[in-house]
């Protein structure tokens, strides 16, 4: 009696590896037979993680995400039907031994139903949800928010392996930048940098990447949003040089594209820089975009590339509250404050009455709304000093938070993401941005802000584009003697 086969061991052991409760039931070949998909499974697991495959990868591709939601649900009923065989065959040689079944095997057959369920059931529905929502929020808008500008696009740097004449992302009408009529001055070209990554993207060819980030101030008690962090973080591909240009709301008669330049007295809007994305929503007739919410962004992100003098490869533009809950989602921010900071009117993002707002110096760690505010406050100086907190709070993000590390937590990230973030980029180009994200050294980047004052000296709004075109030409910094923008004596 005791040398028959237990169901509750056999379904077990089928079920940490298939084929293994047949064998101890007595069925070598029918185990066998049963182990085939499962180390067919797992050698091919171990080739995958000995090619390198980068989990990004398969993030930013929607057909091998489905492809793994597939062999997870057919994995799903394999496991169940091992397991089940097993149980059946011990439960078969005990029948015709005439021996009672334990009381207990039918309780351990069903939880381990239940853990397998568990096991495949959470994995496909975090899956199906989160390939939907990316899909939906990494869409590719590109071309519907980032008008044609008035200048030609200049290869600045190539990736290895290409040159202007040969590779197809190095004309200008590749990297979408260039108008039909617009001039043909030659582009300055740069040898390649041997270091320089090969980036699969097409807005690489100029050889960075200009992304406009967007503080949406849209949020309970506020009509309408207003855009009154606009910031261009541009990185030198080759080197990972990066810098950040912060453009004041309160800048006036801003260049327009082309597509909308004659409508306004000299190319230019009237109002302030923060008035243009609600002004182009209500005014269709003038500012093109297949919606109100497309006009708006398609006006804004115009103003900053004639402004800036280099195509704006994308957008990617967050509102208060989304901002707020990406601290806490990440646990928190680390953030040296240099100077002390108080506001006594502080208006906070759920649009609840107004409230004081104290920061010392010294190193804090902060939640989604202490961070939110250190931002935002500018009561106490003004919104030029705002800037600067903006973008000491950007670059501690950037060093606390590895790009490639969070592709663990896209689930809750996506769910995050698609109440509160705006992005142009296309979800192939998911791996690309972090490729380039770890290249950046936070602690060597170059801050830039655009304020009527700074443009006084600078000589206006038409040599912005120079300042930022040329920003990497010069070597950088000797970390050793030139501070960075913000203070690196917080962990991490």
């Amino acid at each position: 009696m005791s040398s028959l086969p237990s169901p509750s061991v056999a379904a077990l052991l089928s079920f940490i590896f298939p084929g293994t409760g047949q064998v101890y039931a007595g069925e070598a070949r029918r185990g066998v037979l049963w182990a085939i998909p499962m180390v067919v499974l797992v050698l091919g697991l171990l080739y995958v993680l000995a090619s390198g495959v980068d989990a990004l990868e398969i993030v930013g591709s929607s057909q091998a995400v489905a492809a793994l939601l597939v062999l997870n649900l057919a994995f799903f009923f394999y496991h169940l039907a091992a397991t089940f065989d097993a149980y059946s065959l011990a439960q078969r040689e005990r029948r015709l031994e005439r021996i009672n079944m334990p009381t207990s095997a039918p309780f351990v057959l069903a939880a381990l139903v239940v853990l397998a369920l568990l096991l495949h059931g959470v994995p496909q529905v975090l899956g199906v949800m989160g390939n939907e929502q990316l899909e939906r929020i990494f869409s590719g808008r590109a071309t519907d928010v980032v008008p044609t500008p008035s200048f030609a696009a200049a290869i600045i740097r190539l990736p290895p392996a290409t040159t202007p004449s040969s590779s197809p992302l190095a004309s200008p009408t590749a990297a979408g930048a260039t108008p039909s009529n617009a001039p043909a001055t030659p582009a300055p070209t740069i040898a390649p940098s041997p270091s320089a990554p090969a980036i699969a993207a097409a807005w690489a060819a100029n050889g960075r990447l200009d992304v406009l980030l967007v503080g949406g101030d849209a949020a309970p008690g506020r009509a309408g949003l207003r855009t009154d962090s606009m910031i261009l973080l541009s990185v030198d591909i080759a080197s990972g040089r990066a810098a950040l240009f912060g453009f004041a709301r309160n800048l006036v008669n801003v260049p327009l594209p082309p597509e909308v330049a004659g409508h306004y007295p000299n190319g230019r809007f009237p109002m302030l820089l923060n008035a243009l994305f609600r002004h182009a929503q209500f005014h269709p007739e003038i500012f093109p975009g297949r919606d109100i919410e497309i006009r708006g962004w398609r006006a804004v992100t115009g103003a900053i590339q004639e402004m800036a003098g280099v195509p704006v490869d994308g957008v990617l533009a967050v509102d208060l509250n989304g901002f707020s809950t990406l601290i806490d989602e990440l646990g928190g921010l680390w953030v040296d404050v240099p100077l002390a900071v108080s506001d006594y009117r502080y208006h906070p993002e759920d649009g609840s009455a107004p409230i004081t707002l104290n920061f010392k110096p010294g190193c804090h760690e902060f939640r989604g709304s202490r961070a939110l505010g250190y931002a935002r406050t500018r009561h106490q100086d003004s919104d030029y000093h705002r800037m600067k907190r903006q973008q000491t709070v950007l670059l501690a993000m950037r060093r606390q938070y590895d790009p490639i590390e969070l592709a663990n937590r896209v689930p809750q990230l996506m769910d995050l993401a698609g109440e509160h973030l705006f992005t142009t980029f296309a979800r192939d180009e998911i791996p690309a941005l972090a490729q380039v994200a770890a290249r950046v050294d936070a602690d060597g980047v170059v801050g830039v802000r655009f304020t009527p004052p700074s443009l006084a000296r600078l000589g206006g709004i038409d040599k912005i584009s120079g300042r930022v075109k040329n920003v990497f030409d010069q070597p950088p910094p000797d970390p050793a003697t030139t501070p960075s923008i913000t203070p690196t004596s917080c962990p991490p």
